[in-house]
């Protein structure tokens, strides 16, 4: 009977120690994209907070003369995508495309790089010539194919 006991002991503890090591593997289906952020750049090389926050709506009106929520000229837009995977996995060669739409962007590309102990880093993609014209946002996370997509609006406008 202790043989039977000790091998269900064993048996556990081999059970318990492969779904762990298959857990803290790294990628192991934990890589994720969070909610793009945007802040402007301002003309004298500051940043704003973040502009499609959903607990505080900017008015994005004249952007370009510090109308509006700027309170200051922009003339270019931050685009920050938060990626999370474990603790020091190793992404690669996973990459975060952007995609805008309502302006004269190409897609860009941002390799991902190991992760450090927090699990998480920002791809950043700067769009120049904004602050008039609407943009449509999507991120992808692509590996081999398509893991994961975020998407966000930022309502520029101008006029009198």
């Amino acid at each position: 009977m202790k043989s039977a006991s000790r091998n269900a002991v064993a048996v556990m503890l081999l059970t318990g120690l492969v779904v762990g090591a298959l857990a803290a593997a790294p990628g192991a289906g934990a890589l994720r994209l969070r909610p793009i952020r945007a802040r402007l750049i301002y003309d004298d090389g500051t940043l704003s907070a973040n502009i499609v926050d959903s607990t505080n709506v900017w008015t994005l009106w004249n952007t370009v003369i510090g109308e509006g929520d700027a309170k200051k000229p922009s003339h270019a837009t931050m685009i920050e995508v938060p990626v999370e995977d474990m603790p020091h996995a190793d992404p690669r060669p996973a990459v975060v495309q952007l995609f805008v739409a309502g302006g004269r962007y190409h897609p860009r590309d941002v390799p991902l790089v190991r992760f450090d102990s927090t699990g998480v880093q920002l791809a950043r993609f700067r769009l120049d010539d904004t602050g008039c014209a609407r943009l449509a946002l999507k991120a992808q996370l692509r590996g081999s194919a398509v893991i994961d997509s975020v998407f966000e609006d930022i309502p520029f406008a101008c006029g009198e």
